[in-house]
């Protein structure tokens, strides 16, 4: 891992996006090299900026966190929408969860339905499972009256 760890940041230090975010999770979860989540938040930030869908997400998941960064709701959310519009089906879910809670934003439960409907249809299981929920305890409520 340390060798493959070597050859990301190589790449990183060169702009590659794709290379900042594997470099970023290789920092989070300290493959290969010492964990650190400043360091993750670092290089997830330089991916995440030049559109990097995965990084956008974990940095989003850090700033959640305030995991080796300051917490900020609002960020985090804005980064997973990023992520959400390019069709990542866990930060589409992530979104719906912040816009379902007021989380980073006022509640909004329509465009968190949208969010979680587009996750649960790329098959995002836990996206499917709480459509699937929403849906059958809205259908007992309405056999109930």
């Amino acid at each position: 891992m340390a060798a493959a760890a070597a050859l990301y940041r190589e790449a990183a230090e060169q702009g590659h996006a794709v290379a900042q975010w594997r470099l970023g999770e290789f920092c989070e979860f300290g493959r290969g090299l010492p964990q650190s989540d400043p360091e993750a938040a670092r290089w997830y930030r330089r991916a995440a900026e030049a559109g990097c869908a995965p990084a956008q997400v974990g940095l989003a998941l850090l700033l959640e966190a305030g995991r080796g960064c300051d917490r900020d709701d609002a960020e985090a959310l804005r980064w997973h929408l990023e992520a959400a519009k390019a069709s990542d089906a866990l930060a589409q879910y992530c979104a719906a969860r912040c816009l379902l809670e007021g989380r980073g934003a006022e509640r909004n439960p329509e465009e968190a339905l949208r969010w979680l409907r587009l996750s649960a249809a790329a098959g995002f299981g836990p996206a499917v499972e709480e459509l699937a929920e929403g849906l059958t305890a809205g259908a007992g409520a309405e056999e109930e009256e």
